[in-house]
């Protein structure tokens, strides 16, 4: 129960305020309060409290539960806020497969690419030995054409 007059102190453990903040406030005239004779403030509790909340004793300020109707009501929106998470869940599982799947996918593709990428490089290989062995290629055909019409040329004098 209240006490018919708090200190200033008291006035502050009420509100759930910094002492200070009750005294700076009687020093604005912001609150209204009397001074005892000892010096210390007086404080109405209802004009404590048209000035600052009352702080409550539980977490929550308003119980949230008034009628049995209400419990309805939650435990039907908890149903659907459990839905809900349910799919989200699903989603991002879905979500995780199409990444799996592309991250499978990309490898696949990076390793194709490497292989393609090794047998280009040993088709250039390849190739630029080709080229440096075409001169002799030519040379040895262009003998054999000579060698060859040689033959014939000398068949035909026969």
């Amino acid at each position: 129960m209240t006490p018919t007059v708090l200190s200033a102190k008291q006035a502050a453990k009420e509100v759930g305020k910094a002492t200070s903040t009750i005294t700076t406030a009687i020093k604005n005239g912001k609150l209204s309060a009397t001074k005892n004779e000892n010096g210390s403030f007086e404080i109405d509790p209802s004009e404590l409290f048209r000035v600052y909340p009352r702080k409550s004793n539980s977490k929550h300020l308003d119980p949230i539960i008034k009628s049995p109707n209400d419990i309805k009501v939650l435990e039907q929106e908890v149903k659907h806020l459990k839905e809900r998470l349910e799919d989200k869940i699903m989603s991002i599982d879905e979500k995780n497969d199409v990444i799996d799947d592309l991250r499978v996918r990309l490898d696949k593709s990076d390793q194709d690419r490497r292989n393609l990428t090794m047998i280009a490089h040993d088709k250039k290989t390849i190739t630029k030995s080709d080229k440096m062995l075409l001169p002799w290629f030519m040379s040895i055909g262009a003998l054999v054409v000579i060698f060859l019409a040689v033959i014939v040329y000398q068949g035909f004098l026969l």
